[in-house]
């Protein structure tokens, strides 16, 4: 039988986002609007999203600044595209992966990623590395993404490892908490805040198991929403949001 594949379950994923597949983040349009005030953004700024999907974010940004999307899949650049085009909002769409940025050293001014798949791998020191090239002294990188504590479990990865692979996900390793200051440091990034998003990631996942049952998605997605919820509940995942300013 062939394997579920990731790039098969986008209309069930579409079911299920509370806003939509452009929001394909925890927290949606509200945890967007919320980091984009967290940029700090200043008048022709140059800011990039890396793994983009289809820009919802960049399409709530309304300053004068020139903006960017990188995304590995070319599906998702032509989607943002047509995205885009219904808001009128311009972006600089780049088909290439977060580990080798089509970029020039220190480019951005601000940079940042929501859930990205690849800082699921085991390669964060190097989408790091990479994030520091590209930034500018003094930029800011905002990332929002899962965080795991103490609470999970050997028998837990090895779960959750199971069911995301099921669902075509290659990567499937989550940040350990307390490794994340040492990841930015060794980044040449400062840490300004840290702030908790596990109320955020768990709500979110409440909402979608409710709109899974109602809409009949796919077992495979209920199940891992389903698991999901168990971590949540006993505090073995969480969500994180970090912002850091590269060193001047």
């Amino acid at each position: 039988m062939k394997s579920y594949n990731y790039y098969h379950a986008v209309n069930d994923w579409a079911k299920v986002l509370p806003d939509g597949l452009a929001f394909c983040h925890w927290g949606g349009r509200e945890q967007s609007s919320r980091l984009i005030t967290k940029l700090e953004l200043k008048t022709k700024e140059r800011v990039l999203d890396i793994c983009c999907g289809l820009c919802g974010t960049l399409s709530m940004i309304n300053q004068n600044v020139i903006l960017y999307g990188l995304d590995i899949s070319p599906d998702a650049i032509n989607g943002a595209r047509d995205y885009l085009r219904r808001y009128g909002t311009t972006v600089k769409l780049v088909n290439g992966n977060a580990f080798t940025m089509p970029f020039s050293d220190n480019y951005f001014d601000k940079l940042f990623a929501q859930d990205p798949d690849s800082f699921l791998s085991s390669r964060k020191e190097e989408m790091m590395r990479e994030i520091t090239r590209v930034a500018k002294r003094g930029a800011t990188f905002i990332i929002q993404t899962y965080a795991s504590t103490s609470e999970l479990t050997a028998r837990d990865r090895k779960e959750i490892d199971r069911i995301l692979k099921g669902l075509g996900y290659d990567n499937t390793e989550t940040i350990e908490l307390e490794k994340v200051e040492h990841l930015f440091s060794r980044a040449d990034f400062n840490i300004d805040q840290i702030e908790s998003l596990h109320d955020i990631y768990s709500k979110d996942n409440l909402r979608m198991i409710k709109l899974a049952k109602e809409r009949k998605v796919s077992k495979k997605i209920l199940e891992l929403l389903e698991f999901e919820r168990y971590l949540f509940g006993k505090k073995a995942w969480s969500g994180i949001m970090v912002k850091g300013i590269k060193k001047r």
